[in-house]
């Protein structure tokens, strides 16, 4: 009781002091792969011809809305301006953003990391929206579930699943959680080229190029003041990690981040940095295609997969009153790690600059100002993302499918609609 009456509090002297002191709202569109899922968004059920039976679903997922992930940066945030105070320096935004600080540990309670109430409403409304939208799939018949051992996303998983069965008592679930699940969610810890490449890479240099000429020092001068003694290289890395701390303040349940800390203009040309280091490090990009190349065994696992559960299917004939021990779904629960390589590994819309315009990301300028424009972070993987892959049998046996999203039908090709044949896709995918 106590935690809740300190959360309204700290809500409602928020909303006074930003009513008071004429402080606006950031925008939320700018909060990156913090941003919360959006429902209003999601299409409904594309039309689907009477010749096709939804049978199966194939579904990869990144963990609902958290805390942040550790207090790495509020700790960094805290020793600059516990030492701008000590040598008198700090101003009075210093002081109100210490305070902010100890808002953040207040509220996250040595819950680094963890899944919050915000993430497992999100699991729970996306699993009512599969049974809702696909119930000939999943009124029975077995579900496969695995995830990696983070306790978000073994809660996700669990979120999600437990609203699957409370849907329907004739589903049969089975879940897998764990480090023998790391090849493939965690390819980005466990392939030793992208390590290496994360490490090490090329991409680094750009980064930090991109990242001190971008940067805004403003926002950091206004909390250690301009007698700091700070370099300017410095003051854009505070600035950073304040942004890291405002950008994960609605996923962990606080008041939204205002104009106290940041101009809109500031806000997002922090979000334009973070999209930057996300699409070197977890894209096909013009240094390197081992970050597409590191999710080929998810890939293949997802394609394996569906071609057994398929087999069986068929060789049921279809059986659309949905046998129990007929499979009709496998699901994968990772990280925005996880699902942005193989979201460029298969190219999709959106996904994959490098393959939707030209080889090794031509059309990515070297000096990335357009960069948003051909990658968003925040569209691709924010909290609780999600691709969901629906196959359909037609009454001669093929195989079709209908690929969405974070819950948007995608059309892979312009004017041929969102339904396409299997076979095509799964060549397109074998051959990488």
């Amino acid at each position: 009781m106590m935690r809740c009456i300190s959360f309204l509090t700290i809500l409602m002297t928020a909303l006074l002091l930003c009513r008071a002191w004429g402080y606006k709202v950031l925008p939320a569109q700018y909060d990156g792969t913090m941003s919360l899922y959006d429902f209003d968004a999601v299409d409904s059920r594309p039309e689907i011809p009477d010749s096709l039976t939804p049978v199966y679903i194939s579904y990869v997922a990144r963990h609902g809305a958290r805390y942040l992930s550790s207090e790495k940066k509020v700790t960094a945030i805290e020793k600059v301006l516990v030492g701008s105070k000590t040598r008198k320096h700090l101003t009075a935004s210093g002081v109100r953003f210490l305070k902010l600080l100890s808002d953040v540990r207040e509220i996250t309670g040595s819950r680094w990391g963890a899944l919050d109430a915000i993430g497992m409403d999100e699991q729970c409304r996306l699993a009512r929206g599969m049974f809702d939208m696909w119930p000939e799939i999943l009124r029975a018949g077995r579900i496969d579930a695995r995830s990696t051992y983070v306790p978000r996303v073994v809660m996700s998983m669990y979120m999600f699943t437990h609203t699957l069965s409370q849907l329907s008592d004739s589903l049969e679930i089975y879940t897998d959680e764990g480090r023998q699940n790391d090849a493939l969610l965690r390819f980005f810890d466990t392939d030793a080229e992208y390590v290496r490449y994360l490490d090490k890479g090329d991409w680094r240099n750009a980064y930090d190029e991109f990242m001190m000429s971008h940067t805004p020092v403003q926002p950091a001068l206004r909390l250690v003041g301009s007698d700091s003694g700070m370099s300017d290289d410095d003051l854009r890395r505070l600035t950073m990690d304040m942004y890291g701390v405002l950008q994960g303040m609605r996923a962990s349940g606080m008041p939204a981040p205002t104009t106290e800390w940041m101009s809109v203009k500031e806000y997002a040309a922090c979000r334009e940095v973070a999209n930057l280091k996300h699409y070197l490090q977890r894209v096909d990009n013009r240094f390197s295609d081992i970050a597409a190349r590191s999710a080929i065994p998810l890939l293949s696992s997802i394609l394996k997969n569906a071609d057994d559960a398929l087999d069986s299917i068929i060789s049921a004939k279809a059986d659309t009153s949905c046998k129990m021990n007929t499979r009709r779904g496998d699901l994968y629960f990772g990280h925005a790690e996880t699902l942005m390589p193989l979201l460029s590994l298969m190219g999709l819309p959106g996904c994959s600059p490098c393959y939707e315009n030209c080889f090794r990301s031509l059309s990515v300028s070297p000096d990335y100002e357009n960069l948003t424009m051909l990658w968003d972070d925040t569209a691709v993987s924010p909290l609780a993302a999600n691709l969901e892959i629906v196959f359909m049998l037609s009454d001669t046996w093929r195989i079709y499918v209908l690929m969405r999203l974070n819950g948007r039908n995608l059309e892979l090709t312009d004017g041929e609609g969102y339904i396409y044949p299997w076979h095509s896709l799964k060549q397109r995918w074998t051959l990488l």
